[in-house]
């Protein structure tokens, strides 16, 4: 495995040719891909947030235990 960032700011893990600002490549397990998010403190939420360059948040999704929330923001 690796992780490479390239002159035009663009961050690469599994592929060494990234075309968006993160890029992940890879067989994932049972063929699906993933990105894991870990939240360690005791509120257990994990998730992204989508904004745009004013910052105005426009959604995200997030989990605890069983339950997955999708936002929606503006």
């Amino acid at each position: 495995n690796y992780a490479a960032i390239f002159e035009a700011g663009n961050v690469g893990i599994g592929t060494t040719g990234p075309t968006y600002n993160l890029h992940l490549e890879g067989t994932g397990v049972g063929g699906v891909e993933r990105v894991y998010v870990k939240n360690t403190s005791a509120s257990g939420i994990g998730g992204f947030s989508f904004g745009n360059d004013t910052n105005t948040y426009l959604g995200g999704i997030f989990g605890m235990g069983s339950n997955l929330v999708w936002g929606r923001g503006v």
